[in-house]
């Protein structure tokens, strides 16, 4: 499907070529010296670098999950990490290629993945009718 399918092709593509280590070190620079939300903080990246990565994963299979999978995803995918974690919206301007490379590499990849994944499993849902399972 992904060589009829650009978008999946690209998330696919996107998600096999930034395979790296969690940016763990980055999460210790950017929050050093309050434990608590260093803990809380990469456990929240994780979750979502997880839940992006598992859509990404299976792009190019997206069509062959049931409605009610994939508007569960389409939920998931609705919002970027600060949308979802609004409460860590301060720590956003101090993820820089300065300071935290990998972290902001990580999370633009995850970005990009998560508006293209969207895309595609609105696509998909609005081919779909209600008999669809």
């Amino acid at each position: 499907m992904t060589q009829n399918n650009p978008v999946a092709a690209r998330i696919i593509e996107r998600f096999r070529n930034r395979l790296s280590p969690f940016p763990g070190q980055d999460i210790m620079a950017l929050i050093p010296h309050d434990r608590e939300l260093r803990i809380d903080f990469h456990t929240y990246v994780d979750l979502y670098f997880g839940e992006i990565a598992g859509c990404a994963s299976s792009a190019d299979r997206l069509d062959r999950r049931s409605t009610a999978v994939l508007e569960k995803a389409r939920n998931i995918l609705a919002k970027s990490f600060f949308e979802r974690y609004p409460r860590y919206v301060a720590l956003q301007a101090s993820i820089t290629p300065e300071r935290t490379p990998a972290l902001l590499r990580q999370m633009q990849d995850m970005e990009l993945n998560r508006q293209d994944l969207l895309l595609e499993v609105t696509r998909i849902l609005a081919t779909r009718t209600d008999s669809t399972i």
